[in-house]
Formats: C-alpha cells, structure tokens, sequence
C-alpha cells in the first residue's frame, strides 16, 4: 500500500488553512487565452493588429481591471442598405470569438439600428463578464425592466438595449461604458432637453478623461456639467485607471516591435500566474490594485510541529492547526496542539476519496 509522508499531509493542511497561501486552480492555458492559433493564419495578422488596438485605448481597462463592463468601436464598418457587402463584416465575426481567456471575456458585433444616408454601421465590442454583472447588479432597478439580469447573456444585453428607446439606450450605454452614475444622469437629461429645445443646442458641458496609449483625451470621456470639479465617483475611477496604464505602457515597450515578442505575448504573460495558467485577475493585482485586506494582515507564517507520537500501520491525518497571534506584534505564528497521533485520527488511504 502506498504511504503519504506526513511532512507532505501537514504541508498541504497549512496552505489550505493560511489565508493568502491559496493555490490559483483557476485560469487557463496559455494558448487558450487568445487563442490565436486557432484562426486562420491569414486572420493572425488582423487579430493581433486589432488587440493591439484595443490596448493602446479604452478598451485596455475593460479587458485589465474591468473599470469599463464594456469597450466598443475599436473596430466598425458601415455598409449600403440597397446593395449590402457584408465580407468585413463576416470577417470580423471569425475574429471576435478568440477575444477571450477563459469566460472572463465575450465578444461580439453590433449592427445598429439607425441608418444614415442609406448606410448601416456596426462595430465590435468586448464585455468582461464580473464588471457587467457588477454594473446589471448596481442598477437592477433600471435594467430588469427589460428582463435583463446578472445571469443575461453579454450578447443579450447589448442586443436588447441598442433597440431600447433613445432615453433608455444613452442610459443603458452609460452604465455599460462605465461612466459615473452622475455623468450618464446629465447626459440622458441634457440630450431630453437639447431635443426639446428649438434651437437644437447642446447643453452647456464639461469633460473628464481617462489617458490611454492613443489618446490623453477623447477615449474614455464623460460629459459634465459646466464647471463641474471631479467627485469621489470620477477620482476613483482615475485612481483605478492610472497603475493600469503605467503598467501597460511599461510592458508595452518590452514587447511590442520589431524582434520583440508580439501584443499576444504580452497579454498571456501578464494574465499568468507563474504556472501557465491565465486569467485576467493575475494583471489587476500586477496593476497594484489593493488585493483583499485580509491577505495584508500576515506578516510571518512561523511553523513550529512537535515530533509526531509512532505511527500506526495506516496513514495518518494530522491534527488541526492551532493560530495564534504572540502578545504584541502582528506576526502569525502555528503551531500544533500537543496530541499524540494515535490510532483514532488514523483514516487509511483508500478511504480518502477525491
């Protein structure tokens, strides 16, 4: 019969009791996480060009941090509504599905609506799956009116509120942008009272921005009221967004360019936990965002185990550990209660079942 070492049965029992000691299962492998070579190596080029994109603008904080539950208009096209020519947009529908890693991402591509001088526009979008049901959540009252839940499918949701009627739509799309609730508030009233207006005017306004690679300004905008001073609500979102960028720019310059890895590279790298498993969380804690406080608290991790009692024929478990702060400082200390281990906490191998 095989036996465990107990060194190996207590070492595992203190990672699994130490907060903070958590091994990551979760992610996947590298080349699921933009799984560019699943496309056709004539798309490769596009796609990689694409992300590329994608970072260098707004969308870098819906695909790292989440600060945005949704990104658009990275990519769009237009096409005639008497003799339609759909190949870019067929071409881009095989690209989108490989925006993801995991399910922590959904892609897709919006037709709208509208048509303007015979014409009809779409663009791509990405959600990242948390932020979205954090944001359908906060404003539930607003969007269960159309049968819209956490649970609702990206594609549902973006679907269903382009329809939505014009006031629903702009608030809708605030929400999903991610802008300040104060920020898509003036918004949908100041379009209500520029439309009802005779002279058409827009309402006096102001705007804040959050930088990206392309752009110091105009990329991830909201409009204000004029003279408005940033609030909580917009400091935070710049506090988020700042490390985020400085870390993007950081590892920007390391690989992208000639001779140099390449912009999907880059990602799985940063999405990986040092163990060939990527997801999107690894990059938010590489962004210095504040992970959990309850991870800050330990200092030390100090195991002291007592030579055990001799052992019975069959493998034994270990006693819990007990915790313990030492009077006056904040490190942790384990340590193991003084028991012997005797035949009673035995439990033979072949009884332990996964």
């Amino acid at each position: 019969m095989t036996r465990l070492a107990p060194r190996f049965l207590f070492l595992g029992l203190v990672l699994w009791s130490v907060p903070g000691a958590k091994l990551r299962a979760d992610g996947v492998p590298r080349n699921e996480c933009f799984p560019v070579e699943q496309l056709d190596p004539k798309l490769r080029p596009q796609f990689e060009e694409l992300l590329l994109k994608m970072l260098d603008s707004e969308a870098l904080y819906t695909i790292v941090g989440g600060i945005k539950p949704v990104s658009s208009s990275f990519w769009w096209t237009r096409f005639s509504v008497d003799s339609p020519d759909l190949s870019r947009l067929d071409e881009m529908r095989k690209i989108v599905p490989v925006l993801r890693c995991g399910d922590a991402f959904q892609a897709g591509v919006l037709v709208f609506a509208a048509v303007h001088d015979g014409k009809r526009h779409a663009h791509a979008w990405v959600a990242y799956r948390p932020a979205l049901r954090r944001t359908i959540t906060a404003h539930l009252a607003f969007f269960s009116t159309f049968g819209i839940s956490p649970e609702s499918h990206p594609i549902e949701v973006v679907e269903k509120m382009e329809h939505a009627p014009t006031a629903d739509r702009l608030r809708a799309s605030g929400y999903l942008f991610g802008y300040p609730d104060h920020a898509v508030d003036f918004f949908v009233d100041a379009d209500l009272d520029g439309s009802k207006s005779t002279d058409k005017k827009l309402v006096p306004r102001d705007f804040l921005t959050v930088p990206t690679v392309a752009s110091e300004s105009h990329k991830f905008v909201w409009a204000v009221p004029k003279g408005h001073q940033p609030n909580d609500e917009d400091r935070a979102i710049m506090t988020q967004a700042e490390p985020i960028l400085a870390e993007y720019r950081r590892r920007r310059d390391l690989y992208i360019g000639a001779g140099k890895p390449g912009v999907v590279a880059l990602v799985r790298d940063w999405f990986d936990d040092g163990y060939g498993r990527c997801t999107p969380e690894n990059a938010q804690i590489r962004s210095n965002i504040q992970p959990p406080s309850v991870t800050s608290v330990i200092d030390v991790v100090r195991v002291t185990p007592r030579p055990p009692a001799p052992l019975s024929p069959a493998v034994c478990a270990p006693t819990p550990p007990v915790f313990s702060y030492p009077q006056g400082g904040r490190r942790l200390r384990l340590t193991l209660k003084q028991r012997r281990w005797g035949r009673r906490n035995a439990i033979p191998i072949e009884q332990i079942h996964p």
